[in-house]
């Protein structure tokens, strides 16, 4: 995950989602997430409270977060 930068890493390892931790390092409300990913605020809020994300929504919150698919599919598989 070294495409993170480190107060993104600082924040999954204190327990924050890697989707959470994000958008708080890019300034973005859930609302503006939304909008960015083109999913609901609803699934916005599932995601952050999950440790699991559907796989159709990887690449649509990976492009509206900047970060390659990649780095978002290592954070889901990491081992605690």
């Amino acid at each position: 995950m070294s495409h993170l930068p480190q107060a993104v890493i600082d924040a999954t390892a204190n327990g924050a989602h890697l989707v959470t931790a994000l958008r708080d390092y890019l300034g973005y409300t859930q609302e503006q997430l939304s909008i960015a990913s083109g999913l609901t605020l609803d699934e916005i809020a599932s995601i952050e409270g999950e440790s699991s994300i559907r796989v159709t929504y990887i690449s649509r919150l990976a492009r509206a977060l900047a970060q390659p698919e990649s780095t978002v599919i290592a954070f889901l598989t990491r081992k605690p």
